[in-house]
């Protein structure tokens, strides 16, 4: 019984060595600001060539086909201290949305919806890229990104962007094109519908 006592011992005392040595960071520690992203500054958007158009919130947009509008950003590479950015583990694409009614410019918008997008093949300095069908006519949207380092490490909220997104009128038809001594006389019918047919 002595001899399993002691070889129970000394297994006590080499786990608790391991342990011990096994504990703590391999890697020098370091300071905070070198790991934050700097803040995403060109987050832009443009409306796809098969998809519904939209404008700056005070203006009305023209439409068809499909609701779609494509976000813009460059993966960021440095830290807010200068430092270069390895990896990002993922970007927060965070969306916020009002109804016409609703619209207030100078009002904070609260955010509707979080999406969290993997830069899967995008690396430090080249672009992002992700395209959003989940628009309704008649809503004001905001969009802006942060990068997520994983282990509560994040940037500042990037730049925001917005528009507002509508039912565009019908094409004015017939339109008549008359030829005169002072030059060419363009005119058509008043347009009274939407593309969707609804009264204007």
């Amino acid at each position: 019984m002595t001899g399993i006592r002691r070889l129970t011992l000394y297994s006590a005392l080499i786990l608790v060595v391991f342990l011990i040595t096994s504990c703590g960071r391999k890697t020098d520690p370091i300071p905070p600001q070198a790991a934050i992203p700097a803040p995403v500054k060109d987050l832009s958007y443009r409306f796809s060539d098969r998809g519904l158009s939209g404008h700056q919130p005070n203006h009305k947009p023209a439409s068809d086909k499909v609701n779609e509008v494509i976000l813009e950003w460059t993966y960021p590479r440095k830290s807010i201290n200068g430092q270069e950015i390895k990896r990002i583990r993922r970007f927060l694409l965070h969306k916020s949305d009002l109804t016409g009614k609703n619209y207030c410019p100078d009002c904070p918008a609260t955010v509707t919806s979080v999406k969290k997008i993997k830069p899967l093949t995008a690396g430090p300095g080249q672009k992002m890229q992700i395209r959003d069908r989940h628009l309704v006519p008649g809503h004001h949207y905001y969009y802006s990104v942060i990068s997520d380092c994983g282990w509560n490490i994040i940037s500042q909220e990037s730049n925001r962007i917005s528009f507002w997104w509508d039912t565009p009128p019908a094409a004015p038809s017939p339109v008549r094109v008359k030829t005169t001594e002072q030059g060419v006389k363009i005119s058509w019918e008043a347009v009274e519908n939407d593309i969707k047919g609804a009264s204007l």
